[in-house]
């Protein structure tokens, strides 16, 4: 197992393996269900009653961004692609956003389930990474400028960017319930509050101790934050009280 997207009511989960096929769990009936092995870069809607993926055919280079049952049935598609490979977020009720991550065009999109509009919300930035808030309305995300890693906060309602200084990448913060705060790091963990636009450090480790922080995650009480330590495979968990 290479990855596992959960619903967000817990019920139910897909999980990817190395040899790039999903499949679906029901977590209460025990049901196991593969997905078509053309399928990938699912994400699940809020309400986790759908999925969103992109169906791509080697064959004959053409894909589409699609949803569907979770177990993979009844199926729409929505917008043709000729990408191969693409991160795809269920980011509200009605809307999704998709990049090619390896693409040479990494420009972020935002499509409207409901109008059917798409819109360019970022152009073409290189090793582009975004972490949405819960309410779909602001972004982290992160590029690579001389190969640095750079980080920044985009308000969708305000139509403001603001620039972060912190040596981290969007997929290393996570947001809290209330789209209020996120937390961010790699080798120091710290605390960004969108609303001041200030962040201070929670916590860094001891000299004798290394971090490199990978897939952080909440607790339900937001009182822990869980993470991957990149250097030696291990789950840690930090203390945010």
């Amino acid at each position: 197992v290479t990855e596992a997207v959960w619903a967000p009511n817990g019920s139910a989960v897909i999980i990817e393996q190395n040899n790039y096929k999903s499949s679906y769990l029901n977590l209460k009936t025990g049901e196991v269900r593969p997905l078509n092995q053309n399928i990938s870069g699912i994400d699940w809607s809020k309400n986790s009653q759908k999925i969103g993926y992109l169906y791509y055919e080697q064959r004959n280079g053409e894909g589409q961004i699609s949803l569907a049952n979770p177990d993979g049935s009844v199926f729409k598609n929505i917008l043709p692609t000729r990408a191969d490979k693409l991160k795809i977020d269920w980011i509200s009720d009605n809307k999704i956003s998709f990049y090619s991550p390896e693409g040479e065009d990494q420009s972020l999109f935002v499509f409207n389930l409901e109008n059917q509009q798409l819109e360019k919300v970022l152009s073409s930035l290189s090793g582009l990474k975004v972490s949405w808030s819960p309410d779909g309305s602001k972004l982290i995300y992160s590029y690579l400028e001389a190969g640095e890693p750079k980080l920044s906060l985009l308000d969708l309602d305000a139509k403001t960017h603001l620039a972060i200084d912190l040596p981290a990448k969007a997929d290393q913060c996570v947001w809290s319930l209330s789209s209020i705060f996120a937390y961010c790091g790699n080798d120091k963990l710290y605390q960004l509050d969108v609303n001041k636009k200030e962040f201070g450090l929670v916590f860094q480790p001891s000299p004798a101790e290394q971090m490199r922080i990978k897939k952080p995650l909440l607790s339900p009480a937001e009182n822990f934050l869980f993470f991957i330590n990149d250097l030696d495979g291990y789950l840690y968990r930090i203390s945010l009280d």
